[in-house]
């Protein structure tokens, strides 16, 4: 079934959440995080010590439910409307992997053009430390879910339901940038979200950009150091490298390139994979929205 494109802005619906309300709950997730991985930090003080992972995994399974549930509650939607996963064809699986593969390299390089201390340099190794297992589970599954259940499942949608198409896109991905509080990981995080709003237009599901986002955290912490000892880089030529072998940028930006124009031809051709078209951007009133085409 082709999936239906549906007019983003609906001028009689005020109701739905707008950026003030986003930026409230972004404000409210961080105001809750720290002080959680903080307060469980201590409790190694009665016997129960957690390292930096775990601290991570524990303070996001916390925090994410609430954040998501009153997100749910402040957009008046159930929770297949606000958070839709729905199955993709396996065909468009290939060209999303490999042009997240390629778009990480490509912006972990640009993010390397912005100068680092040796300090925050500490602070992020330290961050990385802890049980390689919670921290896969942290980075991997838990953050790719609730960063797009929250992003692009209530932010985005609620956006499409108050703004323009343009103005929902570059909100939604400038907030998820600024979440991430530091410069290294924003300009990583902007493009990406444009992406990943692009793949949730496209398909109405929360499916794809789950699975890029995996597979971009995935690359970052796990790909790209094999990848570099395969080219004949040391682990410890990795650490100190300030920027990629220009071998490695030209593969991420075929890979880049070519998966994006095989994502763009599966689209247009309705092989974007959902099978019913999405709820989400029913009017107010309960009445369902018509297509641009009228259908």
């Amino acid at each position: 079934m082709r999936t239906e494109i549906l007019r983003a802005k609906n001028p009689d619906d005020d109701s739905s959440p707008g950026i003030t309300l986003a930026v409230l709950l972004s404000l409210l997730y961080l105001l809750l995080f720290f002080p959680a991985n903080a307060l469980l930090s201590h409790f190694g003080n009665f016997g129960l010590f957690l390292d930096n992972a775990s601290l991570f995994v524990v303070s996001q399974l916390i925090v994410w439910p609430m954040i998501l549930w009153v997100g749910l509650y402040t957009a008046k939607k159930s929770w297949s409307q606000c958070y839709p996963l729905r199955p993709v064809r396996v065909a468009i699986l290939f060209p999303l992997l490999i042009s997240s593969v390629g778009a990480t390299v490509l912006l972990l390089e640009l993010a390397s053009v912005i100068p680092i201390s040796d300090a925050v340099k500490e602070t992020f190794t330290e961050a990385l430390s802890g049980d390689r297992v919670m921290f896969f589970l942290g980075v991997v599954v838990i953050a790719p879910f609730a960063e797009e259940y929250f992003f692009r499942g209530w932010m985005f949608q609620s956006f499409l339901r108050r703004y323009s198409l343009r103005k929902a896109v570059l909100a939604s991905a400038a907030l998820f940038a600024i979440v991430h509080l530091n410069p290294w990981q924003a300009v990583v995080a902007f493009p990406l979200g444009i992406f990943y709003a692009w793949l949730f237009i496209k398909t109405n599901s929360l499916s794809l950009s789950i699975l890029s986002h995996a597979t971009v955290n995935a690359t970052t912490n796990y790909l790209l150091s094999p990848a570099l000892e395969l080219m004949g880089f040391s682990s410890e030529v990795f650490a100190e490298m300030d920027h990629f072998p220009l071998t490695l940028i030209v593969f991420g930006l075929v890979l880049t390139v070519t998966g994006i124009l095989v994502l763009y031809r599966n689209f247009s051709q309705g092989t974007g994979g959902l099978w019913q078209a999405a709820e989400p951007f029913a009017r107010a009133d309960g009445r369902r929205r018509r297509s641009p085409s009228g259908r």
